[in-house]
């Protein structure tokens, strides 16, 4: 009679040993379903949100060109040497795309000084511009000239590339795109993508060599 009741209370207990690791189980199944519901909602909510953002900007531009005279759609494909006191005239007389900068144009410039020159034509237009400079680097600085724009002058791609190799390239390249894009230009023409091994080819020290 005692065994029959042991057999019996090991049948009981192995039966709610079962029911713990089952409840145990369903609970976190449950757990982990929901935390993949919450994070795939997460994610869904930040895809529709780039996908809004990119939708109203898509929206806008064709919305601005099917307002756009004929002229004005010629005049956004020049991007134009930067005119110095000419250029709010310039860019409402011929609807520019914009203007590119050279080392002239920021010499006496600072930081401030340069930003608010740019946020000031931006101000008047109709349509954006694009503020550009061919910062290369080497024998090609432009804003990188002046000390008060940036700290130090850009090294050149070559010289760059046979200390550090691509990572950094790609690391120059952020970086001047980053300081550019602080001062308000959108258009970085760089890096060099041309080859060059001769060393007497005109533009070998522009490039990686």
């Amino acid at each position: 009679m005692k065994k029959t009741l042991f057999v019996c209370f090991l049948s009981l207990l192995f039966s709610l040993s079962a029911c713990v690791k089952s409840d145990e189980t369903t609970n976190s199944s449950s757990f982990t379903e929901s935390s993949t519901t919450h994070s795939s909602s997460q994610t869904s909510t930040t895809k529709s949100s780039v996908v809004e953002s990119t939708q109203t900007e898509t929206d806008w531009i064709q919305e601005k060109i099917t307002t756009m005279t004929l002229a004005e759609k010629v005049g956004q494909l020049f991007l134009a040497r930067f005119p110095g006191e000419q250029a709010l005239n310039d860019s409402q007389t011929y609807n520019l795309g914009g203007f590119i900068l050279f080392g002239t144009d920021v010499v006496n410039e600072n930081k401030d000084s340069l930003i608010e020159k740019i946020q000031n034509l931006q101000a008047e237009q109709k349509i954006p511009l694009f503020f550009a400079s061919d910062e290369e680097g080497g024998t090609v600085t432009r804003i990188s000239m002046n000390p008060n724009l940036v700290e130090a002058r850009f090294l050149s791609p070559q010289a760059i590339y046979q200390e550090q190799g691509w990572e950094g390239i790609v690391q120059d390249t952020q970086e001047k795109a980053a300081i550019l894009a602080d001062l308000g230009f959108q258009f970085g023409m760089f890096p060099v993508t041309d080859v060059a091994t001769n060393p007497q080819a005109f533009i070998y020290e522009r490039t990686i060599g």
